[in-house]
């Protein structure tokens, strides 16, 4: 069972595909994380949370993805952007004692890329019931 906090993020940034500059495009993503509770009465700190995670996004935001490190040599894709932000923010803050557990990315309310450690059953209960 998980127990814990899901965080909700936003980060406004444009990109293109394939490196196909005529086809800049802007999106607004929605990032979500999923932190472990640390034990069953230890609360989170969501100031210390954001203190985190906001200068981490804040680097991304605003911006062409296509020209800033990593995303200049690997295609901004919500895959690709996942993957990174989880196994970057994941280091971060478990070197500050939170365990992320799980990221969700969005172009769309519709289009949303799970990354995690494990499984979860929210999420897959979540996926299952929007592609119905």
């Amino acid at each position: 069972m998980f127990e814990g906090y899901k965080l909700k993020y936003r980060l406004n940034a444009k990109h293109s595909l394939l490196s196909d500059t005529e086809n800049i495009h802007p999106h607004t993503f929605e990032i979500s994380l999923f932190i472990e509770q640390g034990s069953k009465y230890k609360q989170v700190s969501f100031n210390a949370l954001d203190k985190i995670v906001k200068p981490f996004l804040f680097r991304y935001q605003n911006s062409y993805l296509n020209n800033i490190p990593p995303f200049n040599m690997l295609e901004p894709t919500i895959e690709n952007m996942g993957e990174t932000f989880y196994e970057e923010l994941k280091t971060i803050l478990n070197s500050k004692k939170f365990n992320l557990i799980q990221l969700e990315i969005s172009e769309t309310p519709l289009r949303v890329y799970l990354i995690s450690d494990r499984l979860m059953f929210s999420s897959i209960t979540r996926a299952i019931n929007s592609a119905i």
